[in-house]
């Protein structure tokens, strides 16, 4: 039951709603916390409270407390939200995604939004003192307006409807971590690969949300990774802005060379409503990167193979731009939705290194309502790649498929043109599964069982680099094939332990009757 005092702070935040004390028995508006919580005895929201919601109001102040290092300029401008809100439903479901926004960011302990009337106090020995007028630009900042501890609306009389009487202020109470860096020492599962790593990353930089961290890893595939990566978040433009500087040492099986890259990349990424017969999801992501890589094939001494031809060094300068639909209720084991990915990556800017690539993958799940315990998956990709100025590509950027998810039941990296002990890679390339999965009953969620086929291949274009041909071969001539079953462990990362059997095989491909797989997404 509301007391009194509900009673008293939703008059004074509705002063023009008339009874409103004789109502609050029945029905009241709880304020604060990031929420809004509507209760009465009968289960409905009365009209009275109904219309107070959707009634214009006015934000007057915002404060804020608590800061440590993040810029206050910068949360005053998500505060603007608030602001801009022409009722208070509106200002509270604003909070609210102001919230959860912060809250993504993983850098502070509690988040909590007070709304108050004009004639509450502020806590000011909680509040850090701010100078609106130093982070505010001098052609924006009100003419006649100073204040130190929090921002308020210089408004004309002209500019405030006359029955517009439902004012108010918002306290923004964070309670930021003290520790700006994070040390993280643990286990690392990549696409087919695990290994350990080192992580020591720094948080809010500049205290505009920046992030750098140094992480060092050793697999059994890539016997050393080093990289440095500094992420910084663009809100006004709904993007980020992203340098890696790394350098990376790949063993990969069934070759005769060790492949070593020392490179720079910059990448600016933006995040976009996508709405499909009239839903709208926050799942469209557009990602344009510069890369500059110096690769070096160190060939063993005994190598008796074509890839003697790519030994050596190599520059790559390239632009590749990603772009991502994604609606899937789950990255690792989805029941539901779709994605797709384009990715489509010109190089030959500097360097030796000339190629043009395009790469398609999609993705969709289906749980029928009636047997909610069993879901249909399919994932789909192909890709295709040229040289523009010399005949052959390079090892180093040609497909290669086999494992999971591309060709469960060979070994990865381990299908498709050979020479001698070397697998040499494809310029064009195709998979296709099918999956049946199963949740278990009276089973953790994170285990999964399934039945799966394949179909998948990998091929060079033609002497003659027809393309008509080329495809007709892909998908006709040495196509590979297998079934099974096997179990699934989302473990952040999407690991199967499978049984296979395969159906359509090379005499060259290797192949595995049970397999250890590990991928980080279902579409990766």
């Amino acid at each position: 039951m509301a007391t009194q005092a509900d009673a008293e702070r939703l008059k004074a935040l509705f002063p023009n709603v008339s009874n409103m004390a004789e109502k609050i028995d029945k029905s009241f508006l709880a304020f604060g916390r990031g929420n809004v919580v509507l209760v009465s005895n009968n289960g409905q929201i009365t009209e009275q409270i109904k219309y107070a919601l959707n009634k214009t109001s006015i934000c007057e102040e915002l404060a804020i407390t608590g800061i440590k290092r993040t810029n206050p300029k910068l949360l005053f401008e998500f505060l603007e939200r608030i602001e801009d809100a022409d009722t208070m439903i509106q200002a509270v479901q604003a909070s609210v995604d102001i919230k959860k926004l912060l809250e993504s960011y993983g850098r502070y302990n509690n988040i909590e939004f007070d709304f108050l009337s004009l004639d509450e106090d502020y806590n000011k020995d909680k509040i850090k003192v701010i100078d609106w007028n130093e982070i505010k630009d001098k052609k924006k900042k009100p003419e006649s307006s100073k204040h130190n501890f929090f921002k308020k609306k210089n408004r004309y009389i002209d500019d405030i409807p006359f029955q517009v009487k439902n004012r108010y202020k918002v306290l923004l109470d964070i309670d930021e971590k003290k520790r700006n860096q994070q040390l993280s020492i643990g286990s690392e599962i990549e696409k087919n690969d695990i290994g350990i790593h080192g992580k020591m990353t720094w948080y809010n930089l500049l205290g505009n949300f920046e992030k750098l961290y140094i992480e060092a890893s050793v697999s059994a595939k890539t016997d050393m990774s080093i990289r440095g990566n500094f992420i910084k978040p663009l809100f006004s433009r709904n993007a980020q802005f992203e340098a890696n500087l790394y350098q990376n040492l790949y063993n990969h099986p069934n070759q005769s060379y060790v492949e070593k890259i020392n490179g720079l990349s910059l990448s600016y990424s933006s995040f976009h409503d996508f709405v499909f017969k009239g839903i709208e999801f926050e799942t469209i992501e557009s990602c344009l990167t510069y890369d500059v890589a110096l690769r070096e094939n160190r060939l063993d001494s005994t190598i008796q193979s074509k890839v003697i031809y790519d030994g050596g060094y190599s520059l790559k300068s390239s632009i590749k731009h990603t772009l991502c639909i994604d609606t899937l209720d789950n990255k690792v084991s989805p029941k539901r939705g779709f994605a797709v990915k384009a990715i489509n990556e010109f190089a030959g800017i500097l360097g030796n290194v000339h190629f043009f690539k395009q790469e398609l993958l999609g993705c969709c799940h289906y749980t029928p309502p009636k047997i909610p315990f069993v879901t249909f998956n399919m994932r789909n990709s192909i890709g295709w790649m040229i040289n523009w100025k010399d005949k052959d590509t390079k090892i180093n950027d040609r497909f290669f498929i086999g494992g999971v998810p591309s060709l469960r039941g060979f070994q990865y990296r381990g299908v498709g043109p050979r020479h001698n002990a070397d697998y040499t890679g494809g310029d064009l390339y195709f998979s296709n599964s099918e999956h049946i999965t199963f949740d278990p009953p009276n089973i953790d969620s994170m285990v999964k069982f399934h039945l799966f086929a394949n179909v998948a291949n990998l091929s060079n274009f033609s002497e003659k680099k027809n393309i008509y041909s080329s495809f007709y071969n892909l998908f006709t001539k040495n196509v590979r094939a297998v079934w099974g079953a096997g179990v699934i462990f989302n473990l952040g990362a999407r690991v199967e332990i499978n049984l296979i059997k395969p159906i359509l095989k090379n005499p060259t491909d290797i192949t595995r009757d049970i397999q250890f797989g590990v991928s980080l997404e279902f579409l990766s």
